[in-house]
């Protein structure tokens, strides 16, 4: 640490600054929603180093402020703030004071000594400056992660990635979890700038695949936090296509936690900072669902206009692949539901035919493509077109296939799909028709309790597939 508590107390000033520095540390990290753990993994210093500080206890370097600073997006307000509260050491056999300024909180100036050191201090000095750059090199040394590590790491994420699209999910929690905990670790432990952002973008989609197990189980607002999370290291490691990757997924936590307003605004933040890459028609697929649920026609045609030329446009995509691209399929059931929320009938045979292709697609695809939520997701929007086009035989064909699906594959978003087609069954004009009675009776079913899964931090029923 750059100052003791006994040199902080000899000017008692100096200390409440300290203090109040401190006090504002804390109503930032609170803001941003992180702990003291939490933060102190993102600055890379350890928790205590946090707790002391705040509490004024521990006067911390410049460089503890600035990587603040950057987590917790003070613009500068923490290195400013510092910067008022320093000066050379003081000690109470100095008497010669001069005026450093005033402290950003506190109400107190702080006065700092301005003496002439003598010979011996300087050597002494000098001897705990080359101390201090030894322990720093050691601290380095030992904080590098080897590339053997890091090419297992990048190769784990993905593989985690892809396997997610098809795999139920209880068979991956566990590896998802435990790898993101290992990767917070070495965020921790780590010295070397070069691989910190290779560690935070890991460490950004890793809880971005949490966030997606907490969203599949339909709890939003822990699906919110571990989104917050991810955001925050996607940031740390500036990578443009993980910002815009993790918008989208605030995007889709709000349009399943029924906040479409919020949906259509994390979208459309997403498309300024991302210009390339199936992840821009996500995000266009995305605005065109939201706009549909607001009622607004206009902007949500625009935006599946939008969703093709990206198509067409793209070339290359994130070689992560698995749940971080967009594929052809995907995009024709976000068409269909977008068409199908409208409720036009004009538009109706339009989200019949998108929903068609999006089955058709993943019919054929390759086993670890073939998504088994969005197979259920584009028949249940068929079951609904076909019902608003009064084909009750045709919807119920497409409802009994869903129903027939295994409980695992019963994520959040597939429920609200089932219970949407249940509420418009319950319509008086169905009332005496024996199949609309029969496709009542599956449905109540369908909605049995789903076995919970291992300790999760967050997460506690067993599921499969991914929202849509």
């Amino acid at each position: 640490m750059t100052g003791t508590l006994g040199e902080l107390m000899a000017d008692p000033r100096a200390a409440d600054a300290q203090r109040s520095l401190g006090e504002r540390l804390a109503t930032l990290r609170h803001m941003a929603g992180l702990n003291q753990a939490q933060l102190a993994a993102h600055v890379s210093y350890s928790r205590s180093t946090v707790a002391n500080t705040e509490t004024g206890r521990q006067r911390a370097p410049i460089d503890f402020w600035r990587r603040c600073d950057q987590v917790l997006e003070a613009n500068g307000e923490l290195v400013a703030a510092y910067q008022q509260t320093t000066g050379p050491t003081h000690h109470q056999n100095r008497n010669s004071y001069a005026l450093v300024g005033q402290p950003r909180w506190g109400g107190q100036e702080v006065r700092s000594p301005s003496w002439t050191t003598s010979l011996q201090d300087q050597a002494l000095a000098a001897d705990d400056e080359a101390r201090a750059a030894a322990r720093f090199a050691h601290q380095v040394a030992s904080g590098v992660t080897s590339t053997v590590a890091m090419e297992y790491l990048e190769v784990a994420v993905c593989g985690l990635a892809r396997r997610y699209v098809s795999t139920p999910l209880f068979d991956l929690f566990s590896d998802i979890r435990g790898l993101r905990i290992q990767v917070f670790t070495m965020i921790d432990d780590n010295r070397c700038p070069s691989q910190m952002r290779d560690l935070h973008l890991a460490a950004s989609r890793l809880c971005g695949l949490q966030a997606h197990v907490c969203l599949d189980l339909g709890q939003y607002p822990q699906a919110d936090d571990l989104a917050r999370t991810a955001w925050l290291c996607a940031n740390l490691a500036d990578h443009p296509g993980m910002r815009g990757w993790v918008r989208a997924l605030q995007s889709l936590i709000a349009y399943w936690d029924n906040r479409p307003a919020d949906a259509l605004n994390a979208a459309t933040d997403g498309m300024t900072r991302v210009h390339e890459g199936s992840i821009t028609i996500r995000l266009s697929a995305l605005q065109a669902r939201a706009a549909s649920a607001l009622a607004d026609r206009p902007a949500a045609l625009r935006a599946l206009e939008a969703a093709e030329r990206a198509r067409e446009r793209l070339r290359d995509d994130d070689k992560t692949g698995g749940l971080f691209v967009f594929p052809q399929a995907k995009q024709e059931t976000y068409a269909g539901t977008t068409l199908l929320t409208l409720g036009c009938p004009a538009l109706m045979r339009q989200a019949i035919d998108h929903s068609r292709r999006a089955i058709a697609h993943y019919e054929t695809a390759a086993p670890p493509e073939r998504s088994s939520g969005d197979l259920c997701a584009a028949h249940l929007d068929l079951a609904q077109a076909y019902l608003r086009c009064d084909d009750l035989d045709a919807s119920d064909h497409e409802l009994r296939v869903v129903l027939a699906q295994p409980p695992t594959q019963r994520t959040a978003s597939i429920r609200t799909r089932v219970t949407q087609l249940a509420d418009r069954l319950t319509a008086p004009r169905y009332e005496p028709v024996p199949l609309a009675r029969d496709m009542r009776g599956a449905i109540d079913g369908f909605h049995l309790p789903l076995t919970a899964l291992p300790s999760s931090g967050g997460a506690s029923h067993r599921s499969g597939g991914i929202a849509h």
